[in-house]
């Protein structure tokens, strides 16, 4: 982690890298405000990097720190800073850490949101960030959130990004799940993008058994 110091935060001076780790996660611990009042991590560090205390490439070089960092308090707080940069660069990182990090990390609770696991988090944080046109990066992720059960972040990547082989292979999952569609448009938009796209779906959607059809159908305005 190459940054300038010493680098204040309110009345604080850090002198290392390794004591703003350590009050990064200190402070995520207790639920934040223990260095800034009201604010957690994430917002305090964004609003060095807004006045000037930290630089972009700084903040990227502290997200990726804090993402392969083994602790779910840095893992949440490094996420939570790649979806503000929504720095590309920083996406096979995301995806690293969701392969790598042992069992333990990724099911623990997100410490800034007790409803996700850190797994979640990850999830979610690379769908913002990666670069879902590259096929191997795209395959990563939709594996990823099929195997953690996030229909609502999956068919978002898969409508915008899938090829025909994926939308064929998972769009019946996702809706066997029952997922209710939130609007049509984006699988009028995944149509558009080619002809063997919309064959895909309508392909996806005929393999469905009759009882969850009909339920996609009624909420796509279809009649089969």
């Amino acid at each position: 982690m190459d940054m300038a110091f010493p680098l204040t935060i309110a009345d604080r001076t850090i002198e290392t890298g390794p004591q703003l780790l350590e009050l990064i996660i200190e402070d995520t611990g207790a639920g934040g405000g223990t260095v800034v009042k009201g604010e957690t991590p994430p917002t305090w560090i964004v609003k060095a990097q807004e006045q000037g205390s930290l630089t972009t490439v700084e903040m990227r070089g502290l997200a990726a720190a804090l993402i392969q960092r083994g602790l779910p308090a840095s893992v949440s707080v490094g996420a939570r800073l790649a979806m503000v940069l929504g720095d590309a660069e920083l996406g096979p990182l995301l995806l690293h850490a969701l392969a790598g990090h042992d069992v333990g990390l990724l099911l623990a609770l997100d410490p800034l949101d007790q409803e996700r696991s850190i797994e979640d988090t990850l999830l979610r944080a690379s769908a913002e960030v990666v670069d879902a046109s590259d096929p191997d990066l795209r395959e990563q992720l939709l594996t990823g959130l099929r195997n953690a059960s996030l229909p609502e972040v999956e068919v978002d990547i898969l409508l915008r990004f899938g090829d025909t082989e994926q939308i064929r292979r998972w769009l019946p999952a996702i809706f066997t799940e029952a997922l209710d569609v939130p609007s049509v448009a984006p699988f009028q938009e995944a149509s558009n993008r080619s002809p063997e796209i919309a064959k895909a779906i309508d392909d996806a959607l005929d393999a469905l058994p009759p009882e969850i059809r009909q339920r996609v159908d009624e909420q796509l305005g279809h009649s089969r």
